[in-house]
C-alpha cells in the first residue's frame, strides 16, 4: 500500500505540470513589449490588448462574437487570456511575462 506522501508529491508534481502547461499556452500567445502599447499584454503579432477581450467576456460576449469583432483571434487565444488571468490571481508575487 503507498503512502500518503507518495500521493502527496504525486498530487503536487501533476498539479505544477498542468500550471507549467498553462504558462506555456499563453506565453505563447500573449505577450508584453514596452514598445507596443506601453507594454500592456497583448496578443502576440497584434496590437490587440488583452484587456479589452476580457472585458467583452465580462460584459457577456460569446468567444464567437469575440472572434467576429476580431477576426485575427482565434479560441485558443481567448483561452489563454483566460488561463493568464487565472494565474495572475493565483500567483500574484511572480512575474508573469518577461520583457
Amino acid at each position: 500500500m503507498s503512502s500518503p506522501e507518495f500521493f502527496s508529491k504525486n498530487l503536487i508534481e501533476c498539479v505544477s505540470f498542468i500550471i507549467v502547461k498553462k504558462m506555456k499556452e499563453y506565453h505563447n500567445r500573449i505577450i508584453s513589449n514596452p514598445k507596443i502599447l506601453s507594454g500592456k499584454p497583448v496578443f502576440k503579432g497584434t496590437r490587440i490588448p488583452i484587456s479589452i477581450v476580457l472585458t467583452m467576456l465580462r460584459d457577456g460576449a460569446s468567444f464567437q462574437k469575440i472572434i467576429e469583432e476580431y477576426p485575427r483571434l482565434i479560441e485558443e487565444d481567448i483561452k489563454a487570456v483566460l488561463d493568464y488571468s487565472v494565474f495572475i490571481v493565483d500567483h500574484p508575487e511572480e512575474e508573469i511575462i518577461d520583457i
